[in-house]
């Protein structure tokens, strides 16, 4: 679903364009982009009543269409690709009033059995699409609110296997085994901040102020849905929009890259495409002769450095910019300056001697 404006000689309107069931349906004329809103759904709900029930694989199409105007193209095609992996096809395709109790809990021991991480997600995503069937569709299926909840399968910080994160001598030999600054830098500087890696792709010269050392992460690069294209976007919460005071030893070997390879504000101080980063890890490990990682598992490995250098979990998590460790240190807790520049004296303290400017 998706709503614009367009100017008339009557001053501006707005319409809704939906595309349902391989069709496209348009209504136009409404005087606030609100009053369309609820024009869509209101359509919805007719065009669901005079189909009496829809499919389940319709109901599927019809979230999917819906949401991509609301979320952004990463969390949109992770959105997507979980739904067509296992849900589509793992739950029988027929009228949603059809759908029993039995159908969806065969559906979550299939869930439950794979080798997944956070399973919980499932179990959210299948209620959000039974939520979008009751108010869209006005059927509220009693059976998806039967269904157990499944257990997280989220490791505690403090019980990471080896597996979970990169040892520091591994890392070190990794860094060893980089050929180029650009790779050496960025892997550094990712190891020990702990920046995602559309974070880390979208850092730009403007990002980074030599006179306070500090860096600024408010935007990520991400592939558009579809395409080859990337795009700047903002961060997926207001967490993730963070400074970071780098100790001397990151912030020296930053500004030294900067000045050699990186000329204008708005140029991206890492050139790389995602798919080439990964073949690059990949590459380095064996010549390092370690065992292969991916990026992310940096940030997890910065997580449990911090923790168990004795940074409390709740500064942590600022710092990485998580949403929330619970609901009440999402609202209670901040992280001042002070002690985001204790976060950077401890880094400093402790490697600056194994890693040189250059």
């Amino acid at each position: 679903m998706a709503i614009y404006k367009y100017d008339t000689k009557e001053g501006t309107k707005y319409l809704f364009k939906i595309s349902l069931f391989g069709k496209q349906f348009l209504r136009r004329g409404f005087n606030s982009k609100e009053a369309a809103i609820i024009a869509s759904k209101q359509f919805l709900v007719n065009y669901g009543n005079a189909k009496e029930f829809v499919t389940f694989n319709e109901l599927l199409d019809a979230f999917i269409n819906y949401k991509k105007d609301f979320l952004k193209p990463t969390t949109f095609y992770n959105m997507n690709l979980s739904i067509d992996k296992h849900i589509r096809g793992h739950i029988a395709n027929k009228q949603v009033n059809k759908i029993n109790y039995n159908d969806l809990y065969q559906w979550r021991n299939y869930i439950i059995n794979l080798d997944l991480t956070y399973k919980k997600r499932y179990y959210i995503l299948i209620n959000q699409i039974f939520g979008f069937c009751n108010d869209f569709f006005d059927y509220d299926c009693k059976a998806v609110k039967m269904l157990p909840p499944f257990k997280s399968s989220n490791p505690d910080i403090s019980l990471l296997s080896k597996e979970k994160y990169i040892t520091y001598e591994d890392f070190k030999k990794f860094i060893k085994a980089c050929e180029t600054r650009k790779l050496r830098v960025l892997f550094i500087l990712t190891y020990f901040t702990g920046l995602r890696l559309g974070e880390v792709l979208g850092l730009q010269k403007q990002c980074y102020d030599a006179s306070t050392k500090t860096l600024y992460i408010y935007q990520s690069l991400t592939n558009k849905t579809g395409t080859r294209k990337s795009v700047l976007l903002s961060p997926k919460s207001k967490e993730s929009i963070r400074k970071y005071y780098l100790p001397e030893f990151l912030s020296e070997m930053l500004e030294e890259y900067i000045k050699l390879y990186i000329n204008k504000d708005t140029d991206f101080i890492f050139k790389i495409s995602r798919s080439v980063l990964s073949r690059e890890i990949n590459r380095i490990c064996e010549k390092a002769k370690i065992e292969k990682f991916h990026f992310h598992q940096l940030r997890s490995t910065d997580t449990t450095m911090l923790f168990e250098l004795g940074i409390p979990i709740e500064d942590i998590s600022k710092y990485l910019g998580h949403t929330s460790i619970n609901t009440t240190k999402k609202h209670y807790l901040e992280l001042t300056d002070s002690r985001k520049q204790n976060i950077s004296n401890v880094l400093q303290e402790h490697f600056s001697k194994d890693f040189d400017t250059k």
